[in-house]
């Protein structure tokens, strides 16, 4: 799921969470101060007053637990407004690849998308082992393309050869890889056809193939380009641009204006 999306639904609980836990931490600190002894004409707090001191060696840890995790979990995420602002720059990106494309003008949006892929070491996944080494979308632009099933792909750095889609290839090789012209993928395409759609794309011959010939066949993209993404000087991630239209992605002219470096830099320095 992306970040954004997690980070809306979960922002709140978290904070709550934290905040609920610190408090409560610190009210059960102050209760051990108390002597029950002194209320005797209170039956039920004194009472409560002993269940909250007899149980305060468990209870203590356990929501300092419960704090820290939060605050962790939320750090990890990252705040809604923060991926509201990096969704933004996607857009910017997007109109400044596309501003000079013969037919996007004219296209629906999500006909060419812009998506971050985060390299994660390890992640749990139905698929073979081994689970390290992926890249994971983390935003998207578009309203209608915000889907949980936005491919993963592998990028082994021990094994950089089989790093998949455009996506692990522009991280491991750390350079941007434009790939045009890629061959119209449906049903009814030759073997021919997929074989090289796989091999230029990197993606392996039965991924393509389960998308096509599901019930609700996914449309493959005809041209990428992948931007590989540094924070702090260290690979990070990439940008990986599709596009349902074959013609080249103008990056000759878009990636080497100011006002792509500068969106660039905005985002490197906001991911930090």
């Amino acid at each position: 799921m992306l970040r954004q999306n997690v980070s809306s639904r979960w922002s709140f609980v978290l904070n709550a969470t934290g905040a609920i836990s610190s408090f409560l931490v610190i009210v059960i600190g102050a209760l051990l101060k108390l002597n029950p002894t002194e209320y005797p004409n209170s039956p039920t707090f004194q009472n409560g007053l002993l269940l909250s001191q007899n149980w305060a060696w468990l209870s203590i840890p356990v929501l300092a637990v419960a704090a820290a995790l939060s605050q962790t979990i939320r750090s990890r995420i990252g705040s809604n407004s923060t991926w509201i602002t990096v969704n933004y720059l996607l857009n910017e990106y997007r109109d400044a690849l596309f501003e000079k494309h013969p037919t996007a003008k004219d296209d629906p949006e999500y006909f060419h998308r812009v998506t971050l892929f985060k390299y994660v070491g390890w992640r749990w996944a139905f698929a073979l082992w081994p689970w390290t080494g992926w890249m994971v979308p983390v935003a998207r632009t578009g309203h209608v393309t915000q889907s949980r099933r936005i491919p993963r792909f592998r990028a082994p750095i021990d094994d950089p050869d089989n790093a998949e889609g455009v996506a692990g290839q522009t991280f491991v090789r750390r350079r941007t890889i434009p790939m045009p012209q890629l061959p119209e993928i449906n049903a009814g395409s030759s073997d021919k056809d997929l074989e090289t759609y796989c091999r230029r794309a990197f993606v392996p011959y039965g991924w393509v193939a389960k998308r096509v010939n599901r019930k609700t066949p996914r449309a493959m993209p005809r041209s990428l380009l992948g931007i590989p993404l540094e924070v702090g000087g260290e690979p990070w991630g990439a940008l990986v641009v599709d596009s349902r239209s074959e013609s080249e992605i103008s990056r000759n002219s878009a990636l080497n204006t100011i006002r792509f470096k500068t969106l660039m830099d905005v985002l490197s320095k906001l991911l930090q």
